[in-house]
């Protein structure tokens, strides 16, 4: 459970850090997969985890969201189909 307390505080932190956030999902990815991705975004704060410590870390709702709009995000965590993908 520590683990997921530090996700949701890293989260927080970083979602007042960056001025962008993007939502992808990753399919079957292994290691030199993410390597690149993590050089590509070298910049950036990556996070991987469950959609669920995600969605505590950023609020579900308009009243509990970490910044504006953020709430909108975790509609995207929850939806099932993305892009014509089903999940």
């Amino acid at each position: 459970m520590d683990w997921k307390k530090k996700i949701v505080t890293e989260l927080r932190v970083a979602g007042e850090s960056y001025e962008n956030v993007y939502v992808f999902r990753v399919i079957g990815m292994r290691g030199p997969g993410l390597r690149e991705l993590r050089k590509s975004w070298r910049d950036s704060k990556l996070f991987l985890g469950k959609n669920t410590v995600m969605t505590i870390a950023i609020g579900k709702t308009k009243e509990s969201e970490l910044l504006p709009g953020m709430h909108k995000i975790c509609e995207r965590l929850r939806v099932r189909e993305i892009d014509g993908y089903k999940m």
